[in-house]
């Protein structure tokens, strides 16, 4: 049960499985990570048409 909670060098947070986070827990958390990829992936596509022009 200890290694749950352990994380990759004490670098990222340790989350729980899966299969123990309500639906709902994970559907926000799917949610944020969608929207910070999408973020993510703007910025560089902006910047690349401006600097075409």
């Amino acid at each position: 049960a200890t290694l749950a909670n352990t994380s990759i060098g004490g670098a990222i947070p340790a989350t729980p499985a899966l299969d123990v986070i309500p639906v709902s827990k994970q559907a926000e958390i799917a949610k944020k990570a969608l929207l910070d990829n999408v973020r993510r992936l703007k910025v560089p596509i902006a910047y690349k048409f401006i600097v075409s022009y």
